[in-house]
Order: structure tokens, then sequence, then C-alpha cells
């Protein structure tokens, strides 16, 4: 079967029919406000494979950002439908969430219902990071009146000097570790737990009640090489779970520890501390005792000052997310192009990456038992 979908509805469809069909404890969970265009529910789905009270726990996630998904929901697909999950070894389980915010795959944003980036919300809201003094100068460089692409490359352009100028680390906690101030600037946290992360965390809680071990899989699109990975594991060098994650994603993990994001055109290094609020911190919450082994894995799309493009339009379109005209949707035919590229060799290099990252997580499943 194809496993990809052109949209949100017909990928869930497809994860219900082929987790029931494979003998998986199937759950959802209906956002309690917000509906698709057509008022049909949006859900966050979730497939349990293998033992409810698991030692060791394979988590999975994608779209954490909406139109992201893309890739993540089509290898969860292929994953379901070629059998290996349905004989997992004992005291093992598989759980995968199928698109943890699915406004924005629905209505084509990286932000959720509320305009916040999920992948930034995973924080102590009673302990916010303190106010960051470069988010008006981002906010600055990015306003755009009358979009074109020349206004977005000038934007881009704006981003990238403030960044290589003075405040670089303020731009880079900013950009990457996420910000609490300001919606009309990028990377916006939240004032509050978001549904999406509440929702999560309590999937997180049931899935690992009894866990020792959980490996972590949330997967993205953007950054790397076209049709690449770019691996961010969720602890540094040498942290517990880190030799696990080799095990899991490939010696070839080893080569991105240290690398900042194409270069370091923000400065700081992205792995590990540099991003802030990111989902594995509902692990680390709520699988109290647990190892925690992965991270999130980019799929990579286009340069990196494409993607910074991306965002940015992202967020010029958020305050148009539910409107519709010729020139939105030519807007948004430019933003699915960047973060989900309908590209024949992208797609089967992406399922391959995905294929062998899920096998050899099976693998360090069948160890641990």
């Amino acid at each position: 079967m194809n496993y990809w979908s052109e949209s949100y509805g017909a990928s869930t469809d497809k994860f219900r029919r082929l987790a029931s069909a494979n003998g998986a404890f199937l759950h959802k969970f209906t956002h309690p406000s917000e509906t698709g265009p057509d008022g049909s529910p949006l859900t966050i789905d979730v497939a349990r494979f293998g033992e409810q009270n698991a030692k060791h726990v394979f988590i999975n996630t994608n779209g954490v950002h909406g139109w992201e998904s893309y890739p993540g929901a089509a290898a969860q697909l292929e994953l379901i439908d070629s059998g290996k999950l349905n004989t997992l070894p004992s005291g093992c389980s598989v759980v995968l969430v199928h698109c943890l915010n699915p406004f924005g795959w629905v209505y084509g944003s990286q932000r959720n219902e509320n305009g916040v980036d999920l992948n930034r919300n995973f924080v102590d809201f009673t302990q916010l990071p303190i106010e960051n003094s470069a988010v008006d100068l981002i906010e600055e460089a990015i306003a755009i009146d009358e979009m074109s692409l020349a206004a977005l490359v000038k934007a881009s352009d704006r981003l990238m000097e403030l960044g290589r100028r003075a405040a670089t680390a303020d731009i880079g906690d900013a950009l990457l570790a996420g910000q609490f101030q300001s919606p009309e600037s990028l990377k916006f946290g939240g004032t509050s737990p978001q549904w999406g992360n509440e929702t999560f965390r309590e999937i997180v809680r049931t899935a690992t009640e009894n866990a020792e071990t959980v490996i972590f899989l949330d997967w993205h699109t953007g950054l790397g090489d076209f049709g690449s990975y770019y691996p961010i594991p969720c602890m540094g060098v040498g942290q517990p779970g880190w030799d696990q994650t080799v095990r899991v994603w490939g010696e070839q993990v080893q080569t991105h520890a240290h690398q900042d994001i194409k270069g370091g055109d923000f400065g700081g290094d992205v792995m590990g501390d540099a991003l802030n609020g990111l989902v594995s911190t509902a692990i680390r919450d709520e699988a109290v005792g647990a190892t925690l082994s992965g991270g999130l894995i980019e799929f990579g799309t286009a340069p990196f000052q494409e993607i910074v493009q991306a965002t940015i339009l992202d967020h010029w379109m958020w305050k148009k997310v539910k409107d519709s005209s010729p020139e939105l949707e030519f807007w948004r035919t430019i933003l699915k192009t960047l973060f989900a590229p309908r590209h024949a060799g992208w797609e089967r290099n992406t399922q391959t990456i995905a294929r062998e990252t899920y096998e050899r997580t099976l693998q360090e499943l069948a160890r641990l038992a």
C-alpha cells in the first residue's frame, strides 16, 4: 500500500485501520475545542503493541510541528504493516503516537491552535527562563507587511545578520531554546501547558508505569542535507542513555554530537541542553527512574537559510491560518514544499532511514529482554 497520505484525515484512517488489523491496543484523544475545516474532530491517536506494563518501552511520535508529519506518519504505517510489532519480546512494548499537533497538520502550520511551538512548551511554567533581550530584535527583523519572495529573503537576511552580530548567544537562545515573552516573535513556547503537552504526558505516564528503559524517537523535517537525517539526542555524549542512543541510531550520530546547525550560524551546540521545552522532557518528568535514550531526528529538506525563511513564512501565515485565498494557497504550497517535499527520491530516502532506525530499535528491545 501507499504509506504516504495527502492529508491528516487519510493518514489517521490508515493508522487506525492498520493498527487494529495488527492487534494493537488503540486509544484516541479528541481535541476539546478545535475541529478541522469541515467540522471533523482533531485527535491524537495512540497504538500500543506488546505488554501494557512493560519494562522496556519504545515511544515514537510524529507531527509535533504539524505539517512536518508526512514522513513520520508514513514511517509508522510501514512499521505497523511490516508485522514486526506483532510478536515483541516479553517485557517490551512499542507505543506509536500519531500526530501530536493535528491542528498544525490540518491547517498547514508548525504551530498549534494557540500559535505555540509545541516543541518548546514542555517547560516548568513556574520557573520560566529569564526574559531574553533578543526577542524584540527578532520580532523587528522578521516583520513583513506584504509578503513576497523578495520580502521573505530580506527578512531572513536580517535575521541571519542579527545572529552574526552582537548578542549572538541571545539570538541563538531565542531561536533554539525558545522564548516565552511574545507570540509576535519566533519559537514562542506559550504561557501555559498546551493540550498536546498535557495529552502526551498522560500517554507517557500510562505507557511507562513500570518502565526501566524508555527509547524515544520524535520524527521532524527541515534540518540537514536533502533526504538525509540530522539526529538531535536528548542527552550529551557520555550521559546516561548515550551508548544506547548510538546503538539505536547508528555510529553516524557520533559525528553530529558537537555540530552547530549548518556550521553555527547562530552559535551554540544544538544538542542536549541547548534546546528547551522539547517533547522528550515529558518522558524525563513522567517516567521517573527509567533510563531515557534517543531524542528527535530531522529529515533534511532544504539549505539552512531556506529553513529560516520557512520559519518566518510560517510565522507570518499564523494569523491567517484558517483563511483561504489564491495568495495564501500559493504560500501554503511553498511552505509545504520546504517542510515536506513531494519528491520521490526524498520520500524513498526518508523511509529507508526510518526502516533502518526502527530495525535497530527493535534489535535493542530484543537485547534488553
